[in-house]
């Protein structure tokens, strides 16, 4: 039968400090370059949307006068 020393078994029952668990999730640390990495996608993608939207706005600008058009001719 195996023994483990008696000072080894009181001193694991006595921590009070939380020890880390595998379904904590991640870190702080980890967590902070995680958020810091999703809000230089979204803003990258904020971004590159403005620009298609302003790249297209004669577009859409010419077509609403168009629709505009077409039903001022309809009545």
């Amino acid at each position: 039968m195996y023994h483990q020393p008696t000072d080894l078994i009181h001193a694991a029952k006595d921590t009070t400090e939380r020890r880390p668990n595998i379904y904590d999730g991640p870190s702080e640390k980890l967590k902070s370059i995680l958020v810091g990495f999703l809000n230089a996608i979204y803003e990258s993608k904020r971004i590159k949307a403005q620009r298609v939207i302003d790249q297209y706005r004669g577009l859409i600008a010419r077509l609403n006068a168009r629709k505009r058009q077409d039903a001022f001719i309809r009545r």
